[in-house]
């Protein structure tokens, strides 16, 4: 087991035990208590955990960016079903498409109308969406089980991942920023989402108009490297217009002061 893979499982067991201790840690996974500080301390210095005497207890971001991810789809609800929708109306008949595991994209099967198109995703959740639908044929990326986002991810997904070709891509992000450009809070996911932009011949970024200016702790792309940000309604007038300088922003729902896009 590599660092990241470790590093992924202690997030796992915080998740759901709140407060983890280095001796307990080093006991599982059969490493040195030395190996587990490093670990615990690099993990800290990511925002990933709060360090404490002898241990770690779970991160609870004030920005909402570590939640459990059924908490997460959750979170600003509405926005997330406007974008989901909008986002499943740029699938074609026809496409090979991939949706990348985010809060977001896991509400899109149900908008899904395009016939026989081929999605490819490594979203435990879109899977299941889709195991029943007609005129789709549904394609699970492998990996290791990522319990936070309910995702599949590390090394073996990138690698697949890197070997396909899409038409089409969507992802999120935890932040959108004009000079960080698209990022996201743990470098789990880093990798994939990397491999999908640059496999894909045109991405789609789903996000909240609460992610605008915001910066999360891993670069995931600039905006210039990405086709479309697909946003809710709620997004100021001026910040769409700063950000549609470097992206081509399409507004989903209904807002009269706004054309879509901006």
């Amino acid at each position: 087991m590599n660092h990241k893979e470790r590093q992924l499982q202690i997030l796992n067991l915080l998740n759901e035990e709140k407060e983890v201790s280095v001796e307990d840690l080093a006991k599982k996974f059969n490493v040195s208590a030395s190996t587990i500080r490093r670990e615990l301390n690099s993990m800290n210095k990511l925002g990933l955990i709060i360090r404490t005497h002898g241990g770690a207890l779970v991160q609870v971001n004030k920005n909402d960016e570590i939640l459990d991810h059924t908490k997460r789809k959750f979170h600003n609800y509405h926005e997330k079903m406007e974008i989901a929708k909008k986002a499943a109306s740029y699938i074609k008949d026809n496409e090979f498409v991939f949706l990348h595991s985010s809060s977001i994209t896991d509400l899109m099967p149900p908008f899904l109308t395009a016939k026989n198109i081929t999605v490819a995703t490594n979203s435990l959740n879109i899977a299941k969406s889709l195991t029943e639908a007609d005129d789709c044929q549904l394609l699970l990326i492998g990996g290791l089980y990522y319990k936070y986002a309910e995702a599949i991810e590390g090394t073996m997904t990138v690698e697949q991942i890197h070997s396909m070709h899409f038409q089409k891509a969507f992802l999120g992000a935890n932040g959108v920023d004009l000079e960080m450009g698209f990022s996201t809070i743990t470098e789990f996911e880093l990798g994939s989402k990397i491999a999908t932009v640059n496999a894909s011949d045109e991405t789609f970024f789903l996000c909240e108009h609460q992610k605008f200016g915001r910066k999360s702790a891993f670069q995931i792309v600039g905006l210039e490297e990405v086709n479309h940000i697909i946003t809710d309604s709620k997004l100021p007038d001026e910040t769409c217009k700063k950000y549609s300088a470097a992206c081509h922003i399409i507004l989903s729902g209904s807002k009269k002061q706004k054309k879509t896009p901006c």
